[in-house]
């Protein structure tokens, strides 16, 4: 036999077939081995979907069901940003987090800051070249910044 009867092992399995197309079948995998093993394996899957299929059906929602989501909600939209992220955070989250934010306050409160006599401010110049700031013309600090070009001004008159 020339023709196999593989896609029609589903509906077999299930019932669907008519009676002469059932007979064929039946006829057909009797004498073709790998329609019969292919017919072994549908078996096999179909026993094994039917496992997962549920047994009964999922239960039902209360009468108060329904009422207890809106009111959920109405709470969640009305809190206040604080609370939601107290909520979301849970407490072992936050005691870590509050724990960590206390230490970098103390840290912070026990900085020294910085005397005025240091930095870029206080620095004392011997002498200043300006040939990097002209361009290709030879203008004097052309493509510059005003804030550079003061800055350079300032350096020029001491």
């Amino acid at each position: 036999m020339n023709f196999h009867v593989r896609e029609q092992m589903d509906e077999y399995l299930l019932r669907l077939l008519n009676t002469s197309e059932t007979l064929y079948l039946e006829s057909h995998v009797r004498q073709c081995p790998g329609c019969a093993a292919a017919l072994r394996d549908a078996r096999q899957t179909r026993q094994c979907v039917e496992l997962l299929m549920p047994t009964e059906p999922p239960p039902q929602p209360g009468p108060d069901f329904y009422e207890r989501v809106q009111n959920s909600i109405e709470r969640r939209q009305s809190q206040t940003l604080f609370t939601r992220l107290s909520v979301q955070l849970r407490p072992r989250l936050a005691y870590p987090l509050v724990s960590l934010a206390v230490l970098l306050v103390a840290w912070t409160l026990t900085l020294q800051p910085p005397e005025t006599e240091d930095g870029f401010a206080a620095m004392e110049f011997e002498s200043v070249e300006f040939a990097s700031l002209t361009n290709a013309n030879g203008d004097p600090g052309s493509g510059l910044d005003p804030v550079t070009l003061n800055f350079v001004e300032m350096i020029r008159e001491d």
